[in-house]
């Protein structure tokens, strides 16, 4: 059974191969028109329309509703103070590198691994 599905995927795979080949071909001879003329071109027309001027004319006004909120019923968060000195660092390398903090070993001669 498994040696007809081959033989069956293996016919497929020609015929379509076969039909992509002569599709292939039909564009290449329809599309490709060496043909050597000019393009029209006109001489009184130009590329972009010239442009209408319209007078300016602003919508009526409308009468914006603020809303204003009392600052003296907000609850306002607590003020912590932040020590910088105590926040972890390390270092920072623009170029990407980043020191080793151990020997790399040789295990084979020509390759270096990183264990």
């Amino acid at each position: 059974m498994p040696q007809f599905i081959n033989l069956y995927m293996a016919r497929l795979t020609v015929k379509i191969l076969t039909a992509i080949y002569w599709l292939a071909a039909l564009v290449w001879v329809v599309a490709c028109k060496n043909v050597n003329r000019d393009v029209p071109f006109p001489s009184d027309e130009k590329e972009f329309a010239t442009p209408v001027p319209k007078p300016f004319k602003l919508s009526e006004p409308r009468k914006i509703d603020w809303v204003f909120t009392n600052t003296d019923t907000l609850n306002l968060p607590l003020p912590k103070r932040i020590d910088f000195n105590k926040i972890p660092s390390k270092g920072f390398y623009p170029d990407g590198f980043h020191p080793l903090t151990f020997e790399s070993q040789t295990l084979i001669d020509g390759f270096t691994v990183v264990l």
